[in-house]
């Protein structure tokens, strides 16, 4: 009976890591996104900044 408790904490720790792993993850994407729009946004003004300017 002792191995299988073992197994259960091993298993519950285990997808508790996972969990974390995956917020860390979508955290860490949110803000990749985020910077990605940032220079985006940064990209299409400068393009309009020039347009205007030849015009």
């Amino acid at each position: 009976m002792e191995e299988k408790t073992d197994c259960q904490q091993e298993d519950k720790e285990m997808k508790e890591i996972m969990a974390e792993n995956r917020h860390f993850r979508e955290k860490s994407r949110k803000k990749q996104e985020k910077k990605a729009g940032l220079s985006l946004g940064n990209l299409l003004d400068k393009s309009c900044f020039s347009i205007r300017e030849t015009v």
